[in-house]
């Protein structure tokens, strides 16, 4: 099976951004059944500096819990009082780098800072996360799951950054704290009854968003009964300009598995993302690979962006039986999965939800 390394010099739309890009990496569009390797890792950061906002005055901060909106059917809005939450089942999503969006931070007049839900994070081109993902996968969760309680976490003031890739390792630096926050915010938000009511949680993360939600695991009262990765950038092309996830010793210190107790783990890759499944410890993460071959060799936004896209579209498929319908919040069917899987029709859209395992039970 042929696996091209390339090395190419680019210029690509981010976010609706002109962004230059020098990519080195393992081209697997060609239906290499396996997701890159991961970056060797690092041990945690033991950084608990305190998020620092990138927006300037006259902005001012905000209660922690605004950072949270929830879903009301036709957009987020901030929650405000503690408790918010007392019953049913929690998703919460994360976005990740918001290259392109620094003007428009530190353009915002304010009160507070510039949310990623609120109308004027876009790019100059209109492009935005909530547009792009946010608001369809939450639109999608709840008409598949009834008990859905759909949250999405905000960190756009230090997310946002220039359009240059040497840029992204401002965003990643921020990863620790807001996942720390997140985890804050979220304890704060659910009731104390939560639980007793039968509410469990689904944190799902894309891109450096994976990272926030992966610590914010680690810090919740009761640990998420799932948590979901989506193209977690940590392969060589990301390490070399210092905005490797480097997700591996986080992952680790999870109580990953299939059991009651336990944190079921999925991971989908498409460009930058990679096995954790094969990494020592991480043998219950279940990698996915997904092979955006219909988008061209420039398109890195959109095949990076592919995973949530899939996800939201095989919510919509309930009877595809995969992505979602995987969540130990809607059945039993996680407990019988293999280890790997990959696209049975790499390019093929009227045919994407179906998977081929490659991986053992």
């Amino acid at each position: 099976m042929r696996r091209a390394i390339i090395a190419v010099a680019l210029t690509v739309v981010v976010l609706g951004v002109p962004t230059t890009l020098v990519l080195i990496a393992a081209n697997t569009d060609d239906g290499s059944t396996g997701a890159p390797n991961c970056e060797k890792p690092t041990q945690p950061s033991a950084d608990t500096t305190p998020p620092h906002a990138a927006a300037h005055p006259p902005s001012p901060n905000i209660a922690p819990i605004e950072r949270l909106g929830l879903w009301n059917g036709t957009a987020f809005q901030s929650i405000t009082a503690p408790g918010t939450i007392s019953n049913g089942h929690l998703y919460v999503l994360v976005h990740g780098w918001q290259a392109g969006l620094l003007d428009a931070v530190n353009g915002f007049p304010g009160p507070g800072p510039l949310l990623i839900w609120d109308p004027q994070a876009v790019t100059p081109t209109g492009a935005s996360d909530v547009g792009i993902w946010l608001a369809p996968m939450a639109q999608a969760l709840t008409k598949l799951d009834p008990a859905a309680v759909v949250v999405a976490y905000s960190w756009l003031d230090d997310a946002a950054t220039g359009s240059s890739l040497s840029d992204a390792k401002d965003a990643e630096s921020e990863t620790v704290p807001n996942g720390q926050r997140l985890a804050a915010v979220l304890n704060e938000a659910i009731s104390a009854s939560f639980a007793g009511n039968g509410g469990e949680v689904h944190v799902i993360g894309h891109s450096f968003g994976s990272k926030v939600a992966t610590i914010a695991s680690l810090g919740l009262t009761t640990p998420p009964r799932q948590l979901t990765l989506m193209d977690s950038p940590d392969i060589s092309v990301v390490a070399a300009v210092g905005a490797s996830n480097d997700l591996v010793p986080y992952l680790r210190t999870l109580k990953i598995g299939r059991g009651a107790s336990q944190t079921f783990v999925d991971n989908y890759t498409s460009i930058f993302g990679c096995a954790y499944g094969q990494q020592k410890g991480l043998d219950q993460v279940v990698d996915v690979r997904l092979v955006p071959s219909q988008y061209k060799v420039t398109d890195v936004q959109d095949k990076h962006l592919y995973p949530p896209k899939w996800y939201t579209a095989a919510a919509l498929d309930p009877q595809a039986g995969v992505g979602p319908e995987w969540s130990p919040l809607l059945g039993a069917k996680y407990t019988s999965l293999g280890s790997a899987y990959v696209q049975t029709n790499p390019g093929d859209i009227a045919r994407q939800l179906a998977l081929t395992r490659t991986g053992p039970t």
